[in-house]
């Protein structure tokens, strides 16, 4: 039973939590999710899920500001 309460009640919460949160922050609703439930329930993986889905749109903005970066956007410094 232990694991089920550790394991799969977070997991399935930030399941649930994750499109409800991104309809109102589009892009950022499953790293904000996965954190809140992994911080509230304790659960590191969950945590680093949150770091992995934010670092997904975080990647395309620093890339932009790169010189010979690419991204969705056309421009940057160069």
């Amino acid at each position: 039973m232990g694991s089920v309460k550790q394991n799969f009640i977070p997991g399935a919460l930030a399941g649930v939590a994750a499109p409800i949160v991104n309809k109102y922050l589009p892009g950022w609703g499953g790293a904000i999710a996965y954190g809140g439930v992994g911080y509230f329930m304790k659960n590191p993986t969950l945590m680093t899920l949150s770091g992995l889905a934010a670092g997904q749109n975080v990647a395309p903005m620093v890339g932009n500001l790169l010189p010979g970066g690419t991204g969705a956007q056309t421009g940057g410094f160069l």
